[in-house]
């Protein structure tokens, strides 16, 4: 896929979360007693970043695991809501577990299936193409012996 097609998609994705995930935390505050909730996730391929979209913010740096990976944040200063990890250089196409936390309480931590890249089961073959038209005739070769 192009690059930036696929940078200028997932910024797209990113909106859309970042919209919803202003709709839903409309009226609520960062305190622990809020439930914390992952509202979307996106990747920055340009940046081998993972931008996740979460409602209900502690004012304390996040964990961000994938899998079985603690992820590096990225020091990329973001807006409230948004949190930046870093993605492994040798991350695939999957779904991967994603848990975000603040801390040790219930209300500090959310997780959900995340799927990246291009992933899921090969899709049927397509129709058989027209026929081509005919070619020129190629250079003659003589054999003398």
């Amino acid at each position: 896929m192009n690059p930036d097609i696929s940078f200028i998609r997932g910024l797209a994705h990113l909106l859309v979360a970042v919209l919803f995930a202003s709709a839903s935390a409309y009226g609520q505050t960062t305190s622990s007693t809020h439930q914390l909730i992952i509202t979307g996730a996106s990747v920055d391929y340009a940046n081998n970043v993972l931008v996740i979209v979460v409602a209900n913010q502690a004012a304390v740096t996040p964990t961000v695991i994938l899998g079985s990976n603690a992820l590096a944040l990225d020091p990329t200063p973001t807006a409230a809501g948004l949190v930046r990890a870093r993605l492994p250089a040798s991350w695939t196409p999957g779904t991967y577990n994603l848990t975000v936390s603040y801390g040790t309480t219930a209300t500090g931590s959310a997780s959900l299936d995340v799927t990246l890249g291009n992933a899921g089961p090969v899709g049927p073959q397509g129709p058989k193409g027209d026929t081509g038209a005919t070619g020129a005739m190629g250079p003659q070769w003589s054999t003398t012996i």
